[in-house]
């Protein structure tokens, strides 16, 4: 019989839509949805071979020839992709979110790089290959404005706390190892989650 490659966490695919500056909680968990989820290897690959959230480029705007793609029949765009731990949702109010943070890149990306940097963040997180994999909950790809894109690994504990320094550090150096290898450790910033 053959093994469909069991993963250590069962994970969801999220989709999130322009807020349109909504202000409170319930708007903006009112403004994803989950897409799908997958605990082996074998449905990842279904999801990852067949919906369009494995790219980026098939869902955000094209900064080059302006093109955004319109959600029918939500008449909205996607802002955000992410990949959770199935129980979490991708909102900083989540119980496993709520006393956390997240590493972020937030630059501008050549459009077609996108993919490629979104695939190798999500089989690190999915593949539990960061160092205390067990403190992270997910990770997001978020379209901003001309040309800039957020990637946010989210963590259970607060990043900014000196009690986490060499943790951080470790999570950092690893973020640039294993995916954004072009960029350097100081391009990394932390976002408290409690601090909002």
């Amino acid at each position: 019989m053959e093994s469909n490659l069991p993963l250590q966490r069962k994970w969801v695919l999220w989709e999130q839509w322009d807020q349109n500056k909504q202000s409170s909680t319930q708007q903006f968990t009112d403004t994803m949805q989950p897409i799908g989820e997958f605990d082996n290897l074998h449905s990842f690959w279904q999801h990852w071979n067949y919906l369009p959230h494995a790219k980026p480029t098939d869902l955000f705007t094209n900064p080059v020839t302006k093109t955004k793609v319109i959600i029918e029949p939500l008449k909205k765009n996607i802002e955000a992709i992410g990949v959770f731990e199935s129980g979490i949702q991708p909102a900083w109010e989540d119980p496993s979110n709520a006393e956390g943070s997240d590493l972020t890149i937030r630059r501008k990306f050549e459009f077609e790089s996108l993919n490629h940097f979104w695939d190798r963040f999500v089989f690190a997180v999915i593949g539990e290959t960061f160092p205390f994999s067990e403190e992270v909950t997910g990770c997001r790809i978020v379209e901003k404005v001309n040309g800039i894109y957020k990637f946010e690994l989210w963590l259970k504990f607060n990043a900014s706390d000196q009690r986490f320094t060499e943790k951080t550090k470790e999570l950092k150096e690893q973020m640039i190892n294993l995916v954004f290898s072009n960029f350097s450790i100081n391009d990394i910033t932390v976002n408290s989650h409690r601090s909002r």
